[in-house]
């Protein structure tokens, strides 16, 4: 015995259901492939925000030092830095090219974290 013939229908059937199930692929893959751009530009705005509020703030700060509290601006300034970016530690190191010298200034290091170079 032979196989039966397949209807005409039952095969467009099929093929309406598969160009289906690829436009709804499309779809889902277009959406979640949009959701994770929307949340990498959404974080990254948020970095430039707080990049350019941390700017602000140092900018300030620095304007408003005078003698007598400059060395604690510094110090604020290296403590907000470090923390920003994550580190432990951070340093204040002044270059003078003309002399090809080099001079340690100020250092910040986080709580529970010894002092890497004496001052």
């Amino acid at each position: 015995m032979g196989r039966r013939p397949r209807h005409r229908c039952f095969g467009q059937f099929h093929y309406l259901i598969r160009i289906a199930i690829l436009a709804f692929s499309a779809v889902v893959a277009f959406y979640v492939n949009y959701r994770s751009i929307k949340v990498a530009c959404l974080k990254e705005s948020c970095y430039q925000i707080d990049t350019q509020m941390l700017t602000a703030e140092i900018s300030r700060d620095l304007v408003l030092a005078d003698d007598q509290n400059f060395s604690e601006k510094i110090l604020d300034l290296l403590q907000r830095c470090g923390t920003f970016v994550g580190s432990d530690r951070a340093y204040l190191m002044l270059l003078d090219a003309g002399l090809n010298n080099v001079a340690y200034s100020q250092e910040w290091h986080g709580k529970d974290r010894p002092a890497a170079v004496p001052l």
